[in-house]
């Protein structure tokens, strides 16, 4: 199967102003453009990618469209977005079955979605990823007339993916004068039903420049589907215990404060632990000087998070004198395998004090 995707970049966005593309701007240190076209590039499943640009990017490409391990052509985009499309189809490959169409302005979808929606367009006809409505839907203005059925509401994303003879269709009535905002709905008005796949939070277009803070944090985090949350606040986290077999097969679950002690004890040497008291001393003062300044309900939390890690700094500070006169035998020593992921528990304990 021929797999040909389509980024539809050939507008001007007057919504979002400014001298400067949109489909330029930089978002987390990479431009908007050179996001979405990676994403489709580096697809496993993609195999042709035709990207529309304005006529001026034409002819002085932007530093991401030219090489690359993936062919990339360019085409000039129309006065619509269906204009654009329309040109990017009809440079598409003769071999093309599937063709995948998407907004430059959306860098954040994932190669899952891709998949997903490709394999929902070859079984259906025609797929569009979508979010189904969170917020009650009001239909009106000025004053509300109706409201609607929130079950019944989504909102449409990108990729939308089609069948080459479905897109066909689609794009043949857009030539009869119909304006539309996305190939989708040109599908429905042929006559094509089109399945909904489900979307994501974090695939967020791109309109004006306020959306531009929004893509600067999700550009900045890990981006997890589940969708993204901005704010200023405590996060705290109790260490209820942990499991772990030692080398010579015993399994400590005990109390944080216990469990960590022999962990220390028997993976640290003392410059480690000497360290590692430090840092702890440092988390807890951190914890006990924001105390005044948070919430009361969290106040007796975050007290007795550091009560916890005084004594887990007390305890550790017994081990590392008791130590601290004598070499651990050579059977003490941990396998090279196992003492990273002691250190990444010991660095998770720390951070619980915080």
């Amino acid at each position: 199967m021929h797999v040909t995707a389509i980024i539809a970049a050939g507008g001007r966005g007057q919504r979002f102003g400014g001298r400067l593309l949109k489909q330029l701007v930089t978002v987390g240190g990479r431009s908007v453009l050179e996001r979405s076209v990676t994403l489709f590039v580096t697809h496993p499943e993609i195999d042709e990618v035709i990207v529309t640009l304005p006529a001026e990017l034409v002819t002085d490409l932007p530093v991401c469209l030219r090489g690359g391990s993936k062919a990339v052509s360019v085409v000039t985009g129309g006065n619509r977005r269906q204009d654009s499309v329309t040109n990017g189809f009809n440079a598409a490959s003769d071999r093309t079955d599937v063709i995948v169409i998407h907004d430059a302005a959306r860098p954040f979808a994932t190669a899952s979605l891709v998949s997903r929606t490709i394999a929902a367009a070859v079984e259906s006809g025609a797929a569009v990823a979508a979010l189904a409505a969170q917020d009650t839907v009001k239909r009106g203005g000025p004053f509300v007339l109706e409201t609607l059925a929130r079950e019944q509401i989504y909102l449409a994303q990108t990729p939308q993916a089609f069948r080459r003879d479905v897109l066909r269709d689609a794009l043949a009535l857009a030539t009869t004068g119909v304006e539309v905002t996305d190939e989708a709905t040109l599908a429905e008005r042929a006559g094509h039903s089109v399945r909904i796949v489900e979307g994501e939070r974090t695939n967020m277009k791109i309109t004006t420049p306020e959306d531009l803070l929004m893509a600067e944090a999700i550009a900045g985090s890990v981006a997890p589907a589940g969708g993204i949350h901005v704010g200023t606040g405590y996060d705290l986290h109790r260490l209820v215990g942990i499991a772990l077999r030692l080398r010579r097969g015993e399994v400590a679950r005990k109390h944080p404060p216990q469990s960590l002690r022999r962990v220390v004890e028997i993976f640290l040497d003392d410059a480690e632990q000497t360290r590692l008291v430090q840092h702890l001393r440092e988390k807890v003062g951190e914890a006990q000087r924001r105390v005044d300044v948070v919430p009361g309900q969290q106040r007796a939390e975050i007290r007795q998070v550091a009560v916890d890690a005084c004594r887990a700094d007390a305890q550790l500070e017994e081990v590392r004198l008791r130590h601290s006169h004598r070499m651990r035998s050579s059977a003490d020593a941990p396998p090279h395998s196992v003492r990273p992921v002691v250190q990444r528990f010991l660095k998770y304990f720390c951070t619980a004090a915080e």
